[in-house]
């Protein structure tokens, strides 16, 4: 359920990131502060939005309601939804100054993105 979150933030090998930045954490935590930014920008969520308990409580849904549009049986999961998923995240991480770094680690070594905007897993991604 990961690829089509993954693929909304942009954050697959071969879409916006340059995993090189990785191996600085200072870069790597300004990028996932910008990146935090942009989405904010975008949605402007409001706190009642973003409190940890709502994000606890609307994570299995969120999981619930992406599998089933994987399936085909519900319809796919709004990228606002995506966004406010990781905006919870980058204000968890706010305080430490990574915002959603490890997110966005997790999701660029998770998968990448092919010719056809196919979803590449493992050795098609050249890890």
């Amino acid at each position: 359920v990961d690829d089509p979150y993954c693929y909304t933030m942009g954050w697959l090998k071969g879409q916006n990131l340059d995993g090189a930045v990785m191996k600085n954490k200072t870069a790597w935590h300004l990028l996932a502060k910008s990146e935090c930014q942009k989405i904010q920008d975008e949605f402007k969520f409001v706190d009642e939005e973003l409190t940890v308990g709502r994000h606890v409580e609307s994570t299995p849904i969120y999981f619930s309601r992406t599998w089933c549009a994987l399936t085909g049986r519900c319809p796919a999961v709004t990228r606002r939804i995506h966004k406010e998923h990781t905006y919870a995240k980058c204000q968890l991480g706010a305080d430490s100054g990574e915002y959603a770094a490890t997110e966005m680690a997790y999701c660029y070594y998770k998968a990448c993105v092919l010719p056809g905007k196919r979803i590449g897993h493992s050795n098609e991604c050249d890890y």
